[in-house]
């Protein structure tokens, strides 16, 4: 499969948030949130400025995938992990998951935290091959689908 991955760009925008929210809704969530749950998607640029990362993965000009790694004090987060429902299944997350734990290693960086919605069970599998933990932790974010998350720590 030929595709490009770029820098995330604000002339991509709106694609990202459509994608998102596609996402969403496949698993069974309602829809972005983007007042409460999901600000960052206001703002990215800003949101994942250096040396936080967005990378965008493109096949000719269809946005089918994305994921983000934030950076905060010396603590790296995965997120906004996204792959196209026709483009599952083919190694995409394992890819830009491994893309993005090689980022945080050349960072200096020990882990990466993953936070993750109980009703994605593939990302949980693919996350536990990849050697990340599961630390039995769980947050509520709540909104309009009262959203819980499941807590991985992918030690480097």
């Amino acid at each position: 499969m030929d595709y490009k991955i770029i820098d995330y760009d604000d002339q991509y925008k709106e694609q990202v948030i459509k994608a998102i929210d596609q996402g969403y809704k496949d698993l069974g969530y309602t829809q972005v949130e983007l007042d409460s749950l999901d600000q960052d998607l206001n703002d990215i640029q800003n949101y994942y400025a250096r040396p936080s990362i967005f990378k965008l993965i493109f096949i000719k000009e269809e946005l089918i995938a994305c994921y983000a790694l934030k950076i905060t004090n010396q603590e790296a987060e995965l997120k906004r992990v996204y792959v196209k429902k026709n483009f599952r299944g083919q190694g995409i997350a394992k890819k830009l998951s491994l893309e993005a734990f090689d980022y945080a290693k050349t960072l200096g960086l020990k882990a990466v935290q993953i936070w993750s919605g109980t009703l994605c069970k593939e990302a949980h599998n693919l996350y536990q091959k990849l050697g990340a933990k599961d630390s039995k932790q769980q947050r509520v974010l709540g909104g309009q689908d009262n959203v819980i998350e499941k807590h991985f720590v992918k030690e480097l």
